[in-house]
This record gives structure tokens, sequence and C-alpha cells, in this order.
């Protein structure tokens, strides 16, 4: 259906604002041949972010409170058309924020960008944050963002003009103390060093460098916000700069470069705010963000810098009540707190909605009932960003209608998603399974026992373990089977089966909340690999030649599978993304294939009785790890990655 529109008013925001959402949606001006059936008007009381709708004769009237309100209820009309009527939506949030990481390898392309932003303003969202630790053109400054693949500057001011035309704000997030081993790692950049991620502080050159990049971004974008990072600065202090200056009061030293960089701010009349959790950490005993022994003493809270707000992030709590505790926590330092919040990509193949799900709600939920204002739903890309990063669109529908409504209807969302993001709810949400699934989720068999139920959430199968896991030292491998027993792979197996099958089955129509036939090819590379090292270790341990030879071709078919879908996904993120940052996924990819290679060699020689042993299956420990990182470097190998 088409939707003639007109503004009755002036409001050329709206004007400009609609003409661009034009290129991706049945939107359309009037002339002589056709006739209006959409009408934007202010309407009172609505709040910068409210809309309602009504409906005369054959004509819907959208009434907005502000830009951001009309957007919302462009993409309530583009949903549900002429029953549309009655629907509105009111929020006392006056931000909702996304924050898009462009520092773990993906770096996405300027028109990429403006599809999502389109998206976000008819999904309800006012904000971008765009996570840029070096990732950035610094004039002067070669090797800062070396092969990276930053933004020029005509590429930033192209991203907040769009941005801005939608009545969004782009404020950069930078990084101005620690998370900067990228351009540390550079030898023109050692003097400046304090220990492999964090600056020195009471250094004169990084203070150079950081008025360098602060004023960069305050040159080319409109906002007077800027994110000046500083968390998880855990060694802070003590690296060269104890070497050269000796033990120094680390809260002394982090207010100090924290006060430093506030000047700058000010002198470039920008409001900056930091992520909290530093505070919090040198509070704790443990340096735990989330320490409820953790004392801040007053003579600290007195010194954080009043032009400073806080940003307080946690993606991990499954009940609203802690997320209230921690917002008190916060005011109590006498700030109101920015709330930032995680639409889950990381460190994962595909969204996780079952982490969105039970992380992201509650705290929404305590939000609305703290009364907070502004809200940002963070989507790292931890791990070398290997999501399929338009798979967020589901769980970015999800928490709009939490935030717009206080509960999430999927028949509503359902209906977002198709007509705002071109996606499938149900789909994207079955594809959640290559982000991460609970194993052995029995909540819907009604047999089920209260201990079965609380056992569901023990093992959470995460898809990028299960990819780049060794097949022949099967790290991750031997830790699911101590902690659910040697049947849990076949179950694993079997989900990415019956997701394969369907995925595979599908029609080449684009999908855009994530590709699900790029998803389907990795499902059916998964089940083939899971499959293979089944038939491995049980030829192995029964000396089975017949099935070892199996092992030899269909490893041939594991390599096939893989090979089928990294061209997928190459071709994706060329048409996403920057090309560098691709390359640490290709070589993890080839290298799996180059371990199928090993495994088919391997065999070999026990077939035809050059050896009995393969000394990777013969190890076997008896206890699970408490912990193992998400990571490709805690599965590929467990030999050294650098030399020390």
């Amino acid at each position: 259906m088409q939707f003639v529109y007109k503004i009755d008013g002036s409001d050329d925001r709206l004007v400009d604002a609609l003409e661009l959402l034009e290129a991706g949606y049945p939107l359309i001006k009037p002339n002589d041949e056709n006739k209006v059936n959409l009408i934007f008007k202010k309407g009172e009381d609505l709040g910068e972010l409210g809309y309602a709708v009504t409906k005369e004769e054959k004509t819907l009237i959208v009434e907005y409170g502000g830009l951001t309100g009309a957007m919302r209820g462009a993409g309530t009309i583009l949903s549900f058309g002429n029953k549309a009527e009655s629907k509105g939506e009111k929020t006392n949030f006056k931000s909702v924020g996304v924050m898009l990481d462009c520092s773990r390898n993906a770096v996405p392309k300027v028109e990429f960008l403006k599809g999502w932003l389109r998206k976000l303003a008819l999904l309800g969202y006012n904000q971008v944050m765009l996570y840029t630790e070096e990732t950035y053109e610094l004039e002067g400054e070669t090797y800062f963002g070396y092969q990276r693949g930053g933004y020029a500057v005509e590429e930033i001011k192209s991203i907040d003009d769009y941005a801005f035309g939608l009545g969004i704000e782009l404020i950069p997030c930078l990084q101005t103390l620690g998370h900067l081993a990228q351009m540390l790692k550079w030898s023109n950049y050692w003097d400046m060093k304090d220990t492999k991620s964090v600056m020195m502080v009471r250094n004169d050159r990084t203070y150079a460098l950081v008025e360098k990049m602060v004023s960069h971004w305050a040159n080319n974008v409109r906002s007077k916000r800027v994110h000046i990072g500083m968390d998880e600065t855990h060694d802070l202090g003590l690296g060269r700069f104890l070497d050269q200056n000796g033990f120094e009061n680390r809260f002394e030293l982090f207010n100090y470069h924290l006060n430093r960089v506030v000047d700058i701010c000010k002198g470039l009349d920008l409001n900056p705010m930091i992520w909290s959790d530093m505070y919090f950490r040198l509070g704790s005993k443990q340096q735990d963000y989330y320490d409820r022994e953790a004392v801040i003493p007053n003579e600290v809270k007195e010194k954080i810098p009043a032009e400073v707000d806080l940003v307080y992030w946690d993606y991990y709590h499954d009940n609203a009540d802690f997320y209230g505790e921690w917002i008190d926590r916060h005011r109590d330092l006498g700030k109101e707190p920015v709330m930032a919040s995680g639409v889950w990509t990381w460190p994962m193949l595909w969204h996780c909605t079952a982490n969105t799900d039970n992380h992201a709600l509650p705290c929404v939920k305590a939000c609305r009932d703290k009364d907070v204002k502004e809200i940002v739903f963070t989507m790292w890309g931890d791990d070398g960003a290997v999501c399929d990063l338009d798979s967020a669109f589901e769980g970015l529908t999800t928490v709009a209608e939490m935030i717009y409504t206080g509960v999430v209807n999927e028949i509503e969302a359902t209906k977002r998603l198709k007509h705002v993001c071109n996606g499938d709810y149900t789909l994207s949400r079955d594809a959640s399974v290559l982000g991460a699934f609970y194993l052995g989720d029995r909540s819907d068999d009604p047999a089920a026992s209260a201990k079965e139920l609380e056992e569901k959430a023990k093992t959470i199968v995460t898809g990028n373990l299960v990819l780049w896991d060794d097949p022949l030292q099967g790290i991750y491998w031997r830790q699911i089977e101590l902690v659910n027993g040697k049947d849990a792979w076949e179950d694993i197996r079997k989900q990415y089966g019956r997701l394969s099958s369907r995925l595979n089955s599908m029609d080449d129509s684009p999908n855009g909340a994530g590709e699900l036939k790029v998803a389907g090819l990795l499902a059916d590379a998964m089940v083939k690999k899971i499959g293979l090292r089944q038939k491995l270790i049980r030829g192995y341990e029964e000396k089975d030649d017949t099935l070892l030879r199996e092992v030899i071709v269909e490893s041939a078919i594991v390599i096939k599978a893989l090979e089928r879908w990294d061209a997928a996904y190459t071709a994706m993120w060329h048409d996403r993304n920057k090309p560098q940052g691709l390359e640490q996924i290709q070589m993890r990819i080839a290298g799996v294939a180059r371990r199928f290679r090993e495994v088919q060699q391997r065999v070999e020689h026990i077939i035809l009785g050059e050896t009995e042993v393969i000394d990777e299956l013969e190890v076997k420990p008896d206890e699970a790890l408490s912990y193992l990182p998400q990571m490709h470097a805690a599965v590929a190998s467990a030999g050294a990655w650098t030399v020390n």
C-alpha cells in the first residue's frame, strides 16, 4: 500500500526526514493524480517521542510531539496500514540510542549505515553512537588506525548529515585512555604507552593526541556530546608508568586524567560522558563493577567532574531489581545515569535472542520504573565482529516495543520487523541458535519438573565456539561433554540440522534483518562439522577402518561446506563493510579447513598402520573448566598465540 502524505503546518525537519524515507518505503508526496491518505500534524502533550494515530474518512492522521515521534508514527503506519487507527505511544525516555561497534574489524560503509539509520528512525530511535577506538583518519597520524578502514572526514560528515535529517543525533564514542591496543602496538606510539592497551597518564604527548582526537569529532559532527570512554583500564598506572614514576593512588590517577580530558572537552564546548565502571571497580577489592561491597570514598565522589555524565553499562543481569539498585548507586554519586544495555551481537555469529530477552528487557523495565531518561543499546563486536549485524534488528524491534509500551507483543513486533526492516521475526528468532541457545531447554514441556526447568539455564551453547573449536583437540567439545554428557553433541547437531533444513529450503528473496541464506549455509557447515567429529571419535575408539575411511571422505565435504559459507559471507561483508578486517575471519575459516585436511592425513596414517595413536584424541580431561572464554583463541588451539 502506498501512503500519499502531506504535512499540516510548517515542519522543515519532518519534510526532510520523509523525503529521505521515500528511498526505501512507499511514502510519496501528492500530485494531481493521487489523493492524500496520510497527514502529519503537531500534537500536544505527546512528548518528543510520542505520537497518536486517528482516522477521518479514508485519511490517517499522525499527531506527533517531535520528530522522533513522527518517525515512530510513520513506522506504525507502514507496519499496520489502515489498522493503525487509534494506535499511539508515549514514553518518558527522551533519548533511545544504539551504539555500533566499528572497532572490532567491521567498519560499516556509509551507504550501509544510511539504511540502518532509516530503519532505526522508523523504530523510534533518535541517537546513534559510533564506537571508534582508532577507526577514523586523523590528520598527521599515519599509524593511527593503520589498515583498519577508518572513516575519512567526508564520510563522517555524510553520516552526520543523514542522521540529522532523520532526527537522529550522531554522538562520537571514543577511547581516551584504554582499549587502544591496536594503536599502541605501533612503535610510533610507544612513548605514550603505559600498558598494552592503556595510554600513559601525565604524559604531554598523550594529551596532545587526545585533543586531536576530540577536536576531530567536534569539528565534523553537530552533536555537542562526546563519549570519551575510559572503561576497563584495570592496569592503569601499573605498567611503564609504575616503572617510571612509582606507585600512585589509582583513584587519583584516573581523576587526574579525566579532568585533563574534560578540560579539553570544555575548551571545545563539548559535554563529555564516560563509562562508569572504573569508579566502582576501584572501590571493589575484586575490581568487580557489580560488587555490592564496593565502597567509593566521599572524597572520590566529590572529585568526579560536574560536567561528566556517567554511562552505566550492564548487559548481564536478568532481574529488574538489580538494575534498579545500580541506578540508585549512580544517583548516589550525584549523577543521573545514562543506561547502556545490550542487544547481543557479541561474540556471536548471529544476534542472540536469549541474551537480549533475558537481560535487556528487565533492564528496560527497571529504567521505566526508575524514570531513567536516556538509554542506549550497545552492539559490540567482541572477537572479530563475525556476527551478521542486520540480525540484531529482531532484538532492536523487541526492545523498542518495551521502550514504547512496557510490554513485548510479538504480533506487533512481527509486523514492525517485516515492514520496517524487511525481516521475518520468527525465522530471525529461530536463526538465533547460531548465536547461542540453552542446551536442554524444556520450558515448553508440560511434563518438565521444576528442577528440570531450573537446570535448563546451566549451559548455553555459543555458536562461535562450535564453529572455531579445533576438530582434533576438541577443547569446547570436551567441556560440553563434561557438563552435559556425551549425548549433548547429538542434541546440538539436531538443533543446527533443523535450522539448516529450514533456511536452505527458502527462496532467494532478500531479508533485511539478517541474511538467512548465509545463515543457512553456516548452519549446514556446523551440522557437518559436528557429525564428522562424532564419526571420528567413534571410528578411532572402536578401531573401525570403515568409519575412518568415511571420515577421510566427509572431511572434504566439511571443507566444501565451509567454503560455500565463506564465499557467501565474504560477499555479504564486502556489501556492508570496508574490506579491512575481513582477513581476520578468512584466516580463521581457512584455519578450520586446514585442520580438517590434517584430520584426513592423520586418519590415513592410522588406516595404513603408520601409527596407532592420534595424540589429541587421547587427551581427556576429567573435570570441566569453571570458565571458558567465548573467543576463537580459546578453542582453536591450546597452544601459544604470541611469543612473550
